[in-house]
């Protein structure tokens, strides 16, 4: 009786690990080809971005949500920079803007007057200058302005991002509102 269990057990683990290499093997087929598919696919879809907006809300999430919006780029991108403080966590805002601008990105900055010093104390100003110079004049164009405006990001021509403050706080941003809308962003753009 001792006998039957074991060959019957090792055969199920057999059966059960064959079959287990099929599916892991189809699994690795069938992801294959909806790659594929997508592909030739995505080029062709027209996508109706006339209707599409969405925000972040908290400081934080609207800062990395900006960022990853910023890293989409590929044609350009337009920046109005509001740098009341820089925080470690701006860092990464400025290596998205960098990264665009070494992309080829063709990249324009407008930077209040009043944040030049702030940029200027800034952690990550040397890598700024040393990465962002040798493209001033071609892919990048930064210009400086007096007074106040709205923070705000164009992406492509077509993506429209507002920084928008918290009452509570003028110094910290409450959301990041995206607008999928290539005629506002144009006229944001101007």
């Amino acid at each position: 009786r001792s006998m039957k269990p074991r060959p019957l057990r090792h055969l199920l683990s057999l059966l059960l690990t064959q079959r287990k290499r099929e599916l892991d093997d189809r699994y690795a087929e069938l992801t294959r080809l909806a790659s594929e598919l997508e592909k030739r696919l995505s080029p062709k879809v027209k996508k109706d971005p006339s209707s599409f907006y969405s925000a972040s809300v908290g400081e934080a999430e609207a800062r990395a949500f900006l960022i990853e919006k910023l890293a989409e780029a590929t044609q350009t991108m337009d920046v109005n920079l509001e740098v009341q403080r820089v925080t470690p966590q701006d860092e990464a805002l400025f290596h998205a803007l960098v990264g665009a601008v070494e992309r080829g990105v063709r990249t324009r900055i407008l930077v209040r007057e009043t944040d030049i010093p702030n940029i200027l104390e800034s952690t990550v100003n040397e890598a700024i200058a040393r990465t962002m110079l040798p493209h001033l004049g071609k892919t990048l164009h930064v210009r400086v302005m007096e007074g106040e405006q709205v923070p705000f990001a164009v992406v492509d021509g077509e993506k429209a991002l507002l920084g928008m403050k918290n009452p509570v706080d003028p110094s910290a941003y409450l959301a990041t509102v995206f607008i999928w809308d290539p005629k506002f962003a144009a006229e944001l753009a101007q």
